[in-house]
């Protein structure tokens, strides 16, 4: 990292463990923050001084079988980053919340312009299930690839949260919680596009954020922050001014 590139930060856990209140933390600070808000997480924030957000959910018209699509989460998100860049991404700290539901709008919207949706969409208990071609999600892999890149030449700082998923190792049989993404072939490759992996998790009743990698936990961090964090901006500026980072 140099003082010029930036920082990117992927902050992943369960539901109400303070990820998007990390991420509205550094606005306490006085740093500018901008939204992609693609959950309307930002009802968790107390506070929203110096606050922005794009609010990026699709947009339908009319009910039942004559309900259309008026405008599409994901393509919200390709103008609103565009128009970030030519502004000369203004803000101090910009945030993807969450890098799960953008995958959702991005596989939905391609399923709706090949003709396989929305049938190709159903809802499950509440929860959105996706049926795609190995295809389709090649199609969208190739998007969220070209995000990620987007977001690694963002020249200030860039928090992306993600979901977790816990699986198990087909050959050692163990149990491993990663962010949760779609597909086979970047889940592997989301990392590098990281300077910072922390891991959101409950610690003696209160939320923690791990910063250090173990055999079930993919963390890391660049600044050397100490293994265990408390959720809020003060440890990443700190480690940022020790590494003479600044915005």
């Amino acid at each position: 990292m140099s003082d010029q590139e930036g920082i990117r930060i992927l902050v992943w856990g369960k539901p109400g463990t303070e990820k998007t209140r990390f991420a509205g933390s550094f606005a306490h600070t006085g740093k500018s923050v901008h939204f992609f808000d693609f959950d309307n997480g930002l009802l968790s924030l107390n506070n929203r001084d110096n606050v922005t957000s794009d609010l990026l959910l699709d947009r339908w018209k009319g009910i039942g079988i004559k309900r259309k699509l008026v405008e599409s989460g994901f393509a919200l998100f390709e103008t609103a980053l565009q128009r970030e860049q030519e502004k000369d991404w203004p803000k101090d700290v910009y945030v993807i919340d969450s890098w799960s539901s953008l995958e959702y709008e991005g596989l939905s919207l391609i399923l709706r312009l090949r003709g396989t949706g929305p049938e190709g969409t159903k809802q499950m208990k509440g929860a959105k299930i996706v049926t795609a071609t190995e295809e389709e999600y090649g199609v969208l892999y190739s998007h969220l690839r070209q995000i990620l890149s987007y977001v690694k030449g963002i020249p200030k700082i860039c928090i992306v949260i993600f979901h977790e998923k816990t699986l198990q190792d087909g050959i050692t049989k163990r149990i491993i919680t990663r962010p949760s993404v779609f597909g086979k072939a970047l889940p592997p490759q989301v990392g590098v596009f990281f300077d910072e992996i922390y891991h959101a998790e409950q610690s003696d009743k209160k939320v923690v954020f791990r910063t250090q990698g173990s055999p079930t936990y993919e963390c890391r961090s660049r600044l050397n922050l100490p293994e265990f964090i408390s959720p809020s901006a003060s440890a990443v500026l700190g480690g940022m001014e020790k590494k003479g980072l600044s915005l």
